[in-house]
């Protein structure tokens, strides 16, 4: 048995480990931490469209009518209705946050170094689509490392926003620092060995 999927659980758990050193030892703001996980799911958000909608629309053979015949099609409208639950999660949860991060003593903006770490994880998350075209493989979600599939998951789309909404909450009740990072961080991860554990299900 491949010791893939071992690695796999092995790098979501440090996933969120990450967040925690971040925090306590690089002094990422609660702000940074939460716009983080806002900005996970969008990008995964576009992956999932690419692979799942885009590239099969593109490969869809006796469509005429361009663009406007292709928006007809059943997999366009099921991509759009469950993309527009994550857009209205997203807007919400932003509007939230920014008014959290407005309220305090010294509002935290972005850092350069903070935008390159998104920057980088956006490359990251989309280098194994590269491989696959380079590879002369169409790219497929199946194909992709099991922390990709686990990112692009329906459950985890919308429970992300879920979980910072409980966040917030938290915050705004004014809990203490380690309740609120428990509130962030342990349903998240018991979130991804959920999926984690249904997509390695023999």
């Amino acid at each position: 048995m491949s010791n893939a999927p071992k690695i796999e659980l092995f790098s979501i758990l440090m996933n969120q480990m990450f967040m925690l050193v971040g925090y306590f030892f690089f002094s990422w703001s609660m702000f940074e931490l939460l716009f983080f996980y806002w900005i996970e799911p969008l990008i995964a958000t576009v992956l999932r469209a690419y692979l799942g909608t885009y590239l099969p629309l593109q490969l869809m053979s006796g469509i005429g009518g361009g663009f406007f015949a292709k928006i007809r099609q059943p997999l366009f409208i099921r991509w759009a209705a469950q993309t527009t639950g994550v857009i209205a999660a997203a807007a919400a949860s932003l509007y939230f946050m920014l008014a959290y991060n407005s309220q305090q003593p010294t509002p935290t903006p972005l850092s350069a170094d903070w935008i390159i770490f998104i920057l980088l994880f956006t490359a990251v998350l989309f280098l194994p689509v590269f491989m696959q075209w380079r590879q002369g493989i169409l790219p497929q979600a199946e194909l992709l490392p099991l922390q990709s599939q686990i990112l692009m998951h329906g459950l985890q789309l919308l429970t992300t926003y879920l979980i910072i909404a409980a966040v917030l909450f938290a915050l705004y009740f004014k809990l203490a620092v380690l309740a609120v990072l428990a509130v962030l961080v342990l349903p998240k991860m018991a979130i991804e060995l959920l999926i984690y554990r249904g997509l390695t299900k023999v």
